[in-house]
């Protein structure tokens, strides 16, 4: 889990704006309700003791509600904390956001025993409320984007020794933060004048929030750093420490200090047990749940794929699962009987599939038959896999399950990959799945899964499978 950052002025706005679009969509709605009042198409409770002010207590509720309720809802997903050269919040955590509050708001009208609010008024208020917090987004983005885009007046300078600052300042560049004629190195011997006179910062539509020093701290002395930072920070640069050229993606780290020296700390994805308890218990009600409801589609399928072709229903194939297990894991049979026979025996489909990160090419693999092709463009060939995850060899949400060939290509991964149980989906499968070209993208896709596993990320890609398996995105 990465360490939050701090949230800049830039976002403070975004979060006070967003409060003021719920007030104003509040107060919009009210005056939609009042026109459609003159049209006897709405009806204002009666004035009782209890108003506020001359407005009915529900609807004075009801605003102080949304507007607790976004401040929940925006911390909770995150939606403005900053992201590294980008503006607050994508707007797939905005639209996330705007849809947990107002279903969080429709629950509290709900428990909060609001009766008299109108079902009418309060989805004109999550819409015009939704639209308003969306152009404020849409405002935020053109401007973050004017004057060639938000790495126009962005500066930045590398401090640290030969090669590793070289190659930081192409990963900055590589990054699409800083234009190449925005970002400085410096070496050791600059020390001395980094702390008496600030580096060049690339012309004045640089200021202080766009300046950024890496200081690469690898191989050099503990007060030449503290005396370069403290220069840096005088002349109002944001200061970053950066340790070694780390892949810090594959794990979650943290930062501390212990006696005043700073430690990051470094930790493999895992889940608490209670964590890990739940998500099994989430395993068995949802494979349970699913095989029930689904059975009759299940007979017809596989009713269909023995008149089709000759053969059974159902294939096995050996994949490794967690500590290096290995299962059987059951698919809806999309090929013909003697499919991995003919792989064995053909060396140009071999090649063609060990090429293809251990799948044939689509349009090359003339083992599936026809009913197979709908099968596996609709995913439902992977269906049987419910058992898999009632028995407790698979999860609903993991990593791909591997043939034993495939381990030896996540490297020094392996272990990782292996420290966890396979899943029906994943995070490769609703990125790209199939049309992942590289199988290290695959690898890193797998890691990023496993160091931020949590019963709320696992929720969030079964979401995003199902619009991926409707959309047919990646399969075949």
């Amino acid at each position: 889990m990465k360490k939050a950052l701090h949230p800049s002025p830039a976002h403070t706005a975004s979060s006070v704006l967003d409060h003021a679009c719920v007030a104003a969509g509040f107060a919009a709605a009210c005056a939609v309700a009042s026109v459609l009042g003159r049209l006897g198409l709405f009806v204002w409770p009666g004035r009782a003791a209890s108003d506020v002010a001359g407005w009915p207590r529900p609807y004075v509720a009801l605003l102080a509600t949304g507007v607790v309720l976004w401040t929940a809802a925006s911390t909770y997903t995150g939606v403005y904390q900053p992201t590294e050269g980008g503006p607050p919040g994508s707007f797939a955590r905005l639209w996330r956001t705007m849809a947990l509050w107002a279903a969080a708001t429709t629950a509290a009208i709900f428990f909060l025993k609001l009766q008299l609010v109108s079902r009418q008024f309060s989805l004109t208020f999550f819409t015009i409320s939704a639209i308003l917090i969306t152009l404020r987004g849409l405002a935020e983005a053109a401007v973050a984007n004017r004057s060639d885009g938000p790495a126009a007046h962005r500066r930045a300078v590398v401090v640290g020794s030969c090669p590793e600052r070289h190659a930081l300042a192409e990963i900055l560049v590589r990054s699409g933060r800083f234009r190449p004629d925005g970002v400085g190195e410096l070496g050791p011997e600059d020390f001395g004048t980094i702390a008496c006179d600030p580096p060049p910062d690339g012309g004045a539509g640089a200021t202080a929030a766009r300046r950024d020093a890496f200081v690469l701290t690898a191989g050099l002395e503990g007060r030449a750093i503290e005396k370069a930072v403290l220069g840096l920070l005088r002349h109002r640069w944001r200061v970053h420490l950066v340790p070694a050229l780390v892949d810090a993606r594959l794990f979650r780290y943290s930062l501390g200090e212990f006696c005043g020296a700073p430690m990051i700390r470094l930790e493999a994805g895992r889940l608490a047990p209670a964590e890990a308890a739940l998500k099994r218990a989430l395993d068995v009600a949802g494979a349970a749940v699913g095989m029930v409801a689904l059975f009759p589609v299940l007979v017809i399928i596989a009713a269909a794929i023995k008149i089709s072709s000759p053969g059974p229903a159902l294939f096995r194939q050996p994949r490794v699962g967690r500590d290096g297990v290995e299962f059987r894991m059951y698919k809806f049979r999309s090929m013909r009987t003697d499919a991995e026979q003919i792989l064995a025996r053909t060396p140009e489909l071999r090649a063609a599939y060990l090429a293809n990160n251990f799948k044939v090419p689509k349009d090359a693999d003339f083992r599936v038959t026809r009913f197979g092709r709908l099968l596996r463009a609709t995913s439902l060939d992977e269906l049987p896999q419910l058992w898999n995850v009632l028995r407790g060899e698979m999860s609903l949400v993991g990593p791909r399950p591997v043939v034993a060939d495939e381990v030896a290509r996540y490297g020094d991964f392996a272990a990782l990959l292996l420290s966890v149980k396979p899943g029906m989906t994943g995070h490769w499968q609703t990125s790209g799945r199939s049309q992942v070209a590289e199988y290290s993208g695959r690898v890193l896709l797998d890691m990023e899964y496993i160091r931020d596993q949590s019963l709320r990320s696992d929720v969030e890609i079964l979401i995003r499978t199902v619009g991926k398996v409707a959309r047919r995105e990646g399969s075949y």
